[in-house]
């Protein structure tokens, strides 16, 4: 049976973050239950071919606002329509100020088992900067009782490149997290037009102090047993989150809920970044989507390497686009930036950090782009 990798967004917030561009709005419980009400329906519709779940990864907005109610109609929906074992992966992000021993225990019962904590920072002020509605000691008692209440893989997220943040503002938080957790994701801010930091004008800091605190983090996440497995991601062995591995390999990821962007292999589409207009498209008995193509071949050797050379694992390729890779390589003055795997190639690890240099000059030295 061919796995199935699945993707829903939930599109309710709080409060939006200042860096956010995500499609969220304020959450209310008949909006809720309007939402739930499409998404059983877009699962219906979507799910037509009863296949094994691989990975289930609900993301937002706040997934975690729902009401156990709301969790229970859309886990029964998920049930109807597609396979889940105790294998499959099934994540939900999470803020910290929601995570409670009852909370935990409920989704641990209804089958979740990684749950991603929007941490971010564990400094007070930079917590407010970022316009966050809880407290370092919310996050860190979220991750103990997730860690506590037998939760398998728990994630922290922590933001860095932040305006006014010292470097062992994040060290820092990796040292205070790290017993508690599973997994870390670290990204740097960056600044989106249209985002509550863009229209403030916020700059980010110097280059040189982002690449500095990238190495001071990648350095100890190791020490703390957190290995670096994709640019942004550290995990304990067999902790990797293998929803977001499927999407750096290329593979095929059904989307649902307003905004979702999916792919099954061949064609990407776009789902209405419109609560309401999202919710009358499913009622009506039409796909929700807002945009719809079909992959370009001649772009998809590109995609895949921006993707899959992100990862530790690296890319893999055909004997044809491996030789077509080492070429390229050559020409452009990188070949001594790869490793030459089994099955494809690999930067090395010294690399990794110019991946997005590294790309442009290989899109530059191809004979044909």
């Amino acid at each position: 049976m061919q796995p199935l990798h699945v993707y829903v967004h939930v599109p309710f917030c709080v409060d939006p973050c200042g860096y956010c561009d995500f499609y969220r709005g304020p959450h209310r419980m008949d909006r809720e239950k309007t939402f739930v009400r499409a998404l059983t329906g877009e699962i219906k519709m979507r799910l037509s071919e009863r296949k094994r779940l691989d990975t289930l990864y609900f993301g937002g907005g706040t997934p975690s606002l729902l009401s156990d109610e709301s969790w229970m109609e859309i886990f029964s929906a998920f049930r109807q329509h597609a396979e889940i074992f105790t294998e499959s992966e099934i994540t939900i992000e999470a803020n910290p100020a929601s995570i409670t021993v009852a909370a935990a225990k409920f989704w641990r019962g209804i089958g979740v088992n990684r749950v991603s904590v929007g941490v971010q920072s564990l400094n007070g002020d930079i917590l407010l900067y970022l316009n966050r509605i809880h407290t370092s000691e919310n996050a860190l008692d979220a991750v103990r009782i997730l860690n506590e209440t037998g939760m398998d893989n728990v994630n922290a997220d922590l933001i860095y490149s932040i305006p006014g943040q010292r470097t062992m503002d994040v060290i820092d938080a990796i040292d205070r997290l790290s017993p508690w957790i599973d997994h870390l994701s670290a990204y740097a801010l960056t600044i989106v037009p249209g985002t509550p930091f863009a229209r403030r004008g916020v700059t980010l800091p110097d280059s040189d102090v982002v690449a500095d605190q990238y190495e001071r983090i990648v350095d100890r996440a190791a020490a703390a047993g957190l290995e670096r497995y994709e640019v942004s991601n550290f995990s304990r062995h067999g902790a990797e989150s293998r929803h977001n591995l499927n999407t750096w390999r290329y593979g095929a990821c059904v989307a649902l809920g307003p905004s979702a962007a999916g792919f099954d292999g061949s064609r990407r589409y776009k789902n209405i970044a419109d609560f309401l207009k999202y919710a009358k498209a499913i009622q009506s008995g039409e796909l929700p989507e807002s945009e719809s193509e079909e992959a370009d071949p001649s772009t998809a050797f590109w995609d895949r390497l921006m993707l899959g050379l992100r990862t530790r694992e690296g890319v893999r390729l055909s004997p044809d686009e491996r030789a077509g890779l080492a070429a390229i390589a050559d020409s452009a003055g990188l070949g001594d930036h790869l490793e030459w795997t089994e099955n494809g190639a690999r930067l090395k690890p010294d690399k990794i950090v110019l991946l997005d240099e590294i790309l442009t000059r290989l899109r530059v030295a191809a004979p044909c782009r």
